[in-house]
């Protein structure tokens, strides 16, 4: 494992960002660069400097369904399938967003959302119960990564629309997008539909792997 000197990446919003990286980080998707961006985690293939429609997914922070195995979440099958294509494509960045947890308001206050899913909130009903905005995460750093790799466009993997918008306010250019596709449990079922409803273009899986209406 090779490490790089540390170097700093100035920035508009803060005086500046701590940067550092390492090759050779192998996973079951084979071998990605690692990069440090703060408390953030970015994985790297292919060249990226100067080039457009580069494959990209923006992951949030998700303990319960990463680290946990949450049965009720999709956040890991989505890391997964973001892998994949990367690597199928030789090419593209994964931008693990660290301090997202909750969709920005917290793990305590994850928990406690939880806890209303389970009186039969969904998943946004269980945020608003508790008096807070269902989503407060911030992207802006997700800028400062892109230019850092001087990424000209993205293809962002995403089933979020409203992300999408977030990072279009935030002047990131996204050449086009794709869906990932999920596969629904009897659990997590009710999770995905709920986020259908919110405008959210969910593509289930059937058992075979193959997208389904």
């Amino acid at each position: 494992m090779t490490f790089g000197a540390p170097s700093f990446a100035r920035s508009k919003r803060r005086k500046y960002m701590v940067y550092q990286e390492y090759n050779q980080h192998r996973t079951n998707h084979g071998v990605f660069d690692a990069h440090g961006f703060e408390k953030h985690i970015v994985l790297t293939r292919g060249v990226l400097k100067g080039e457009k429609n580069v494959l990209c997914r923006i992951s949030s922070e998700c303990c319960p369904g990463t680290q946990l195995l949450s049965a009720e979440c999709d956040c890991k099958e989505q890391i997964q399938y973001s892998l994949g294509k990367i690597s199928e494509v030789d090419r593209g960045i994964f931008i693990y967003l660290l301090g997202h947890e909750g969709r920005g308001h917290g793990i305590a206050h994850k928990i406690m959302a939880l806890a209303n899913k389970n009186r039969g909130f969904d998943t946004f009903t269980a945020i608003e119960e508790l008096g807070t905005p269902v989503d407060i995460r911030d992207f802006s750093v997700v800028k400062d990564i892109l230019q850092h790799f001087e990424i000209t466009s993205i293809c962002c993997l995403t089933n979020s629309p409203d992300k999408l918008e977030s990072l279009k306010t935030l002047g990131i250019n996204i050449a086009s997008t794709q869906n990932i596709p999920v596969t629904p449990n009897v659990v997590s079922k009710r999770h995905l539909l709920a986020k259908q409803s919110r405008g959210h273009n969910i593509v289930f899986k059937d058992e075979v792997g193959n997208p389904t209406v």
